[in-house]
């Protein structure tokens, strides 16, 4: 979990995300270390990695050369990422999913909120792996909108059933239910309305990559990130 704490305006802000770094590559193994946010379960909640032989871009319509599970329930952790795929002098990209497949209309790696990048033999590593964020929050009298940046270019957050939500409180939650939520249309940002939030209070938002129920409770598995703030 990458943590950012700033100040705005004289009051603090906690911004949280979910990282991928990849410490070591052999021809057949690619050696990770991930960091997720706080109570996540990433084995129980079908987190997982994805390579794909590509130059720093996730393909969501190609089939990747491999996955795997997430083999603990560790928030953080290392694993030896192999499989069928041999490693050889072309660029790579792995992904890290916060939750498992998903079925067409949505994109089957829907999940990827952040990837570390393996540059071509010989080729300088240009440092551009992204993690998704929340990068400002503004509250309105009646409304909230929030930035987003570095998520997947080709990601489709209405088709995967992306979302945000909102709680009164200093950390988001996996389990206890905001106080709003809204789907994500927008790889950019989006804003919760009809929604008070009272002066001196500390709000925390969060994105879910998928999961998002419009007539009932919304799947909370699938954070990828959360931000902090008081109003």
């Amino acid at each position: 979990m990458s943590t950012a704490t700033l100040e705005k305006q004289g009051k603090l802000t906690t911004v949280l995300t979910t990282k991928i770094e990849i410490t070591n590559v052999q021809a057949t193994r690619i050696d990770i270390n991930y960091d997720t946010l706080p109570g996540n379960q990433p084995n129980t909640f079908g987190n997982q990695v994805v390579l794909w032989q590509d130059h720093n871009e996730i393909p969501f319509g190609t089939p990747p050369l491999d996955s795997m599970p997430i083999p603990s329930n560790t928030q953080a952790g290392s694993l030896t990422f192999s499989g069928s795929f041999d490693i050889n002098n072309n660029s790579y990209i792995v992904g890290f999913a916060v939750g498992p497949n998903l079925h067409a209309p949505a994109q089957t790696y829907g999940n990827i909120c952040s990837s570390s990048f393996i540059p071509a033999k010989g080729k300088p590593d240009n440092d551009s792996n992204f993690e998704g964020i929340i990068s400002e929050v503004r509250p309105g009298s009646t409304s909230v909108a929030f930035d987003l940046q570095n998520f997947p270019n080709q990601i489709d957050f209405k088709s995967n059933g992306g979302w945000a939500a909102i709680w009164q409180s200093g950390a988001p939650s996996y389990h206890t239910r905001p106080l709003a939520t809204v789907q994500l249309t927008d790889r950019n940002g989006g804003s919760f309305n009809n929604i008070s939030i009272g002066r001196g209070l500390t709000y925390t938002i969060a994105i879910f990559m998928s999961g998002y129920n419009p007539i009932g409770n919304s799947n909370q598995e699938t954070m990828a990130t959360a931000y902090t703030f008081t109003n």
